[in-house]
Parts: C-alpha cells; structure tokens; sequence
C-alpha cells in the first residue's frame, strides 16, 4: 500500500497540475454477497479484482474518482484515478487503485495499482485471460508502451502495433519474498480503418524473478539479472540447479492471435489465446492441443442481446503427460524409461517450483480463474497432494466450454448471464503422486487416493442484473444470482448491491 501510494503522488507531482483532464468521474459502490456454503459460487467472487474473499458471507464498499484523458489532440494528456475498498473486517480495508498515466501522443506511461487485463477478449463476458485476468487485485507497477495500436511508419495504416513494457512488485507474504513481476508484449495487426477484416498476432511474457527464498538467500536481482529474465536466459550461477538451469525465473505467457470482423451492424471478434510455461512451449505448435477459442458477437441495435461470447479452453494436454526431464543417469533418448513419451511435459500451468505460490497474486489465481487454486479446492474438496511446487493451482487441466449474453431488458434494466461448463483432470502431479514421478503406471495404483484420479463435471452460472432508477439520477441497484453445480459441489450465493457515479466537469468547478 505504502509503494502504490508513493508511486501514485510522485508520478503525479511530475506530470503537472497544470495538465488536468477535462472532467472527473466518481463512484460509490457497496455490495455484500451470502452463500449457502462456506464459500462464495464461482463467478460471485472470480474475476472481480480480488474485492470479495471466498467465505459464506462477505461484501466490499468501495468510492474513488477517475480522470480520463481528454478527447482533443492535444499531444500531452494527464489521466488519474483513486479509489478505496472497505471491508467488514476493516484490517482489510486497502487502496484498490491509486495510479497515474502520461501520454504523449501514442507514447503512454503509467505508474500505481490500476484494474487491467491482458489479452484481446471480452474481459465482462470472457472466462479471463490466460495471461491476466481480472481474478486478482491490482499490483504496484509502472510501465511504458503504446496501449493502442499505432500506425507503423510507411505502410500508410496498413499495419500498426502496440505494445509494453512492464515492472511490478508482488506482495512481501509468499515463499519467495517479494519477487518482482516482469511483463512486456508486442501485437501487430494487418487492416486498414475500413477495412472490414483485420487480423492480429501477439506475443504477451511474464516473469516472477528476484525475491528472497525462505532460507534467506537472494535471488538475483541486478541490471544482468533482469536481462537474462528479458531475454529468457538461464542464471549466470547455475549452482542452485532446477529453475536456475531452466530459465532465471518463472516465466510464462501466451501467443494471442485474432481477426475481427464488421459485417453491417455486426461486429465479430475471434480470438485464441496459446499458453507456454517454458522455452519449449514456446515453440511448439499448441493450436490442436492447449488453447482459448473464444468468438464474440456485438449488435448494439439489438437491445434485448447485444452481445454474445463462446469460448472454448483446454489445458488438459501441457506438453503431454511425461516427465519434464530424464532421472539423474537416464539415458534422454530411450523413451522407454518414459513410458513411451518425449520429455519436456507436464508443463504444470501456472505452478512454479522455485516460485511455489506461482502464478498468483494475495492467493488468487492471476490467469484463468477456471483452472482451479489450490486455496479455494481446499475449501470443498479433500485428498489433493501438497507438493511442494503446486501452491498455486491444484486443478490446471480442464476442458470447458463457455457462454456469455449481455443487453438490455428495457433502458433501465441492464443483464449479463454467464455459464460454464468444465470437465475438470487435476495436474499431472496429482494423478502421478509427483510432478517427475510415475505412480500412476506402478503397482498398487489402486489405492493411491486423489481428489481428481477420476475427473469431475462441473458448471458454473451467473445472472446479474442492474437497475437504474431514473435516468436523470446516477443511482443503480445491483443484483448477482451464482448456482454452482456438479462432482464438485452445490452451492448458491446471492449478491444485492447499489451503485452511485456521476461526474464533474472544468465547467462545473
């Protein structure tokens, strides 16, 4: 809190008061959600910025304003935002965001916690991102890139880019102390303004690196270091073998291809999101194994349906189910000793074994949100292995097919209903009693005792709705209906709310 907080002021003594947007927008917003189980359904509380904790009964009051940029071309435009999240337990109560953003013409530069996402999709109606999703609260970071696609010079439109470059800083309370998080990503898309097809590839890395492990040793963090984590390098001192042979850190990230479609009053986005956790996922084609197919559909002239998504997500294969490496004094070309597989599988998805709480930001899963944490599997499920690597999911293998629908009722009553369903095969750890074993394939398997060793069909809903009371009044009521069921469990959360946001212009002061 402290680091976003100083991010947030110094960044904004330095762009300038004189730069103040046009016109601030504030909002106040309190929600409290009841579930008849220890825990809230899945989409009451996934991918909404961290702001509910996963108990029976929880809710949040959270007021900030927000600054947009300005719609003039003027070169140089100033955006900032605050806003504070109050708990029942008011320890809890943190800044959710506080940060501040500088752009000079495309060129934008951003420092503090601020909500964001990574990928091209549907963030309200999409599963999340495989890279980042929504599931988490926001780290401290600073960052510069170009956040929308600019022309790239001489092509006359034709092909523009986007990109960034990104530092954060995870949280002090993990296995590795306070790591650092680093993040870039180039896209390109093909198509001109009135084109009616353009088409899109990108490149999204991330990197957990530095930090200090619990024996009090550091991890490199020095201007060398954080080169060899750009580049995907391994360590200079390889002594500490595992990760430090591998690749300095833990790196992971997805290939984001898409092509967008304006046909008349529609507008189609089709997207696929490929995930790799190591060099060699990198590189190998996944389109027929692991991916997010997702295809969004807009009409804003159709009222009652305005907007519908289906996605499409496995991660059920990571590499194929051998082991990543060959045992000490294992021959590496005689895949009979795994079991006919090539090594280099078992990519475990977000898991990490230096980096133990992986992928994960205060506890929840910072990608996908549907390859399941162990935190939350703990809470209606026994039997799951505590692998010293798999703090972070305990269910990274799925299948799972996914709708989306958004409009409007009439102009005062607004929908989003969301369903999912999952075909749900743990890790390759879990069903092997260890990432580099093969219990599976041994004597006695019978009674080795798993949560996952017989996968588990579950489906996830949500109706959510909003009610504005007069078009005149910037008051809303707000209403959530989740119904969980399945081999999982059963489970039915409420959430009631109301929301308050308006305006304030240069005008208006």
């Amino acid at each position: 809190m402290r680091l976003s907080i100083f991010i947030f002021f110094s960044f904004l003594s330095l762009t300038g008061f004189s730069q103040l947007p046009d016109s601030v927008v504030y909002e106040a917003e309190m929600q409290m959600a009841l579930s008849n189980q220890p825990y809230l359904s899945q989409w009451v509380i996934a991918n909404r910025y961290g702001k509910l904790n996963d108990n029976q009964a929880d809710g949040y009051l959270q007021a900030g304003f927000y600054a947009p940029y300005t719609n003039d071309t003027t070169s140089f435009k100033v955006s900032f935002g605050f806003d504070y999240l109050v708990k029942p337990d008011f320890n809890e109560s943190r800044i959710q965001q506080a940060f501040v953003k500088a752009k000079f013409h495309a060129l934008e530069l951003a420092a503090g916690q601020y909500e964001r996402t990574v990928g091209v999709h549907n963030a309200d109606l999409s599963t999340g991102s495989l890279a980042l999703s929504r599931n988490a609260r926001p780290m401290p970071v600073v960052a510069i890139g170009f956040p929308e696609y600019t022309a790239v010079p001489l092509t006359k439109g034709y092909v523009k880019f986007k990109g960034h470059l990104l530092h954060g800083w995870f949280e002090e309370d993990r296995y590795v102390d306070s790591p650092y998080l680093h993040e870039k990503s180039f896209y390109l898309q093909v198509g001109a303004t009135y084109w009616p097809v353009k088409v899109s590839a990108g490149l999204v890395h991330f990197a957990q690196w530095g930090g200090t492990q619990p024996n009090g040793q550091e991890i490199g963090d020095g201007f060398d270091d954080f080169m060899r984590i750009f580049l995907g390098q391994s360590a200079a001192d390889e002594s500490g073998g595992g990760e430090f042979v591998n690749a300095l850190g833990n790196h992971l990230g997805i290939i984001d291809l898409g092509i967008n479609l304006t046909i008349k009053d529609y507008q189609i986005h089709i997207y696929q999101q490929d995930p790799f956790e190591d060099k060699l996922g990198l590189t190998r084609a996944h389109i027929i194994y692991d991916q997010l197919l997702g295809i969004n559909v807009k009409n804003e002239k159709f009222v009652y349906v305005n907007e519908f998504l289906y996605e499409y997500i496995n991660t059920k294969h990571q590499g194929g189910p051998g082991i990543p490496d060959p045992r000490p004094g294992d021959d590496s070309n005689d895949l009979s000793l795994n079991y006919g597989y090539r090594y280099g599988g078992r990519d475990d998805y977000y898991n990490n074994y230096l980096y133990q709480n992986g992928w994960t930001y205060h506890q929840r899963i910072l990608g996908n949100s549907l390859l399941l944490s162990r935190e939350r599997a703990l809470r209606f499920m026994e039997n799951i292995p505590d692998f010293e690597y798999s703090e972070a999911s305990a269910n990274n293998r799925i299948i799972a097919h996914h709708i989306g629908f958004k409009g409007e009722i009439s102009h005062r009553i607004k929908y989003r209903l969301l369903s999912s369903y999952t075909h749900n095969f743990g890790t390759y750890a879990g069903l092997n009693d260890g990432r580099f074993s093969w219990a599976s394939r041994e004597p006695g398997y019978e009674n080795y005792i798993y949560a996952f060793k017989s996968s588990k069909y579950q489906c996830y809903t949500l109706l959510e709705g909003e009610f504005i009371f007069n078009t005149s009044v910037p008051l809303s009521a707000l209403t959530s209906f989740g119904y969980d069921f399945g081999d999982l469990y059963h489970n039915l959360s409420v959430m009631l709310g109301i929301r308050f946001m308006g305006s304030i212009s240069k005008e208006d002061i």
